[in-house]
């Protein structure tokens, strides 16, 4: 994951290193590409039992522009309104369990 690429989104402008230490986020990412690779295929595609496509969030449009991918996850401009989104995405059922099992508590 780069940093670059995250701030690489105008309305995002963050740097990580300044909240926590350069050690713990390694170590969180580590967890983090550990842990979601039952979601994804061998080649990195999701999974489609734990994702869904989704529309833009804001106007429901289905017209986008592909914005970047980070660890896999599609990020969408979407052509009318601009806005930035992920789909696919995880299912709702999903993050459910991730919550309940404490297993996003580490994110």
């Amino acid at each position: 994951m780069s940093i670059n690429a995250i701030t690489s989104i105008d309305r995002i402008k963050i740097n990580l290193v300044e909240l926590k230490p350069r050690e713990a986020l390694e170590d969180v990412y580590r967890f983090y590409k550990e842990s979601m690779k039952k979601y994804f295929d061998e080649n990195g595609s999701p999974n489609q039992d734990y994702f869904e496509e989704v529309k833009c969030p804001i106007c429901n449009s289905h017209k986008y522009n592909h914005k970047i991918t980070i660890d896999y996850f599609e990020y969408r401009e979407c052509d009318f309104c601009k806005s930035v989104y992920n789909s696919p995405r995880l299912k709702g059922k999903v993050l459910n369990l991730m919550y309940k099992s404490g297993e996003y508590e580490t994110y």
